[in-house]
């Protein structure tokens, strides 16, 4: 019995000491890494915010590329008024890309430029790693929201490696609306042919304070350009497209 006990005794002690032990190793390991990141934080902070920043500058100049294009990032896709603008309504058909199209030609703008965008030239002292950009873009009534992964790792020698990858971006322009408006336009051109006039412009876009401007750039194409009045970006949001027509849109 009292081998037993003795036993016992052993190993409440030795679990005691154990835990001791474990309980020490944590807050020690707790208290380095914090002061770690304390002593790291002001100089990868500065790396957040330069990121950042690109993202943002680099989502509005999506949204205005991609607007003056009728949606495209690079190569406009056939019918276009020679490759300058597309065409939406053209022979009688539709050619309005779906909404989804566009927020991936925004997507893949973000992808492209945001690394020639970020400079991390003044942080030699640093170890700066950096994966591909993957981004999600959803067009909203009222905003473009860009949604980035963007792995970034930053160490310092013999101390810890930090990572960054999540970033967002709201741009405020209301593509969402302008988009909607357009469709309805053009769906209602294919519905009437040669028969749609400004006045059914004004119709669609009444109330949202978009201004539409109509040029005759021949006889027989239309160029549309939708402004959103109410954005506040560095520059007029525009939004362009070309329609082919048998006669001069009627005035």
């Amino acid at each position: 019995m009292n081998l037993k006990k003795s036993q016992v005794t052993a190993f409440v002690i030795f679990g005691i000491i154990l835990i001791v032990l474990v309980s020490g190793f944590i807050f020690l390991e707790s208290h380095i890494f914090n002061f770690n990141l304390k002593k790291i934080g002001n100089e990868i902070e500065p790396i957040h915010l330069i990121i950042e920043d690109c993202v943002s500058e680099i989502a509005e100049r999506a949204v205005l590329h991609v607007g003056k294009k009728g949606g495209y990032y690079e190569e406009i896709p056939e019918p276009s008024f020679e490759g300058r603008f597309p065409y939406y309504f053209y022979d009688g058909k539709n050619y309005i890309p779906d909404k989804e199209e566009i927020e991936h030609e925004l997507s893949l703008y973000m992808n492209e430029r945001l690394p020639d965008c970020v400079d991390f030239s003044d942080f030699s002292d640093l170890d700066i790693d950096r994966g591909k950009v993957y981004s999600n873009v959803l067009i909203k009534d009222e905003s473009v929201i860009f949604d980035i992964e963007y792995p970034v790792s930053i160490t310092k020698e013999g101390e810890k490696t930090y990572f960054l990858r999540d970033f967002k971006t709201d741009v405020p322009v209301r593509l969402g609306k302008i988009y909607n408006a357009i469709r309805i336009f053009t769906f209602d051109q294919v519905k009437h042919g040669n028969d749609t006039c400004n006045v059914c412009l004004n119709a669609i876009t009444r109330g949202d304070y978009f201004r539409v401007n109509v040029y005759n750039i021949n006889e027989n194409a239309t160029l549309f350009t939708f402004i959103d009045n109410n954005s506040s970006l560095q520059e007029r949001f525009i939004f362009n497209f070309v329609n082919k027509y048998n006669q001069t849109l009627t005035r």
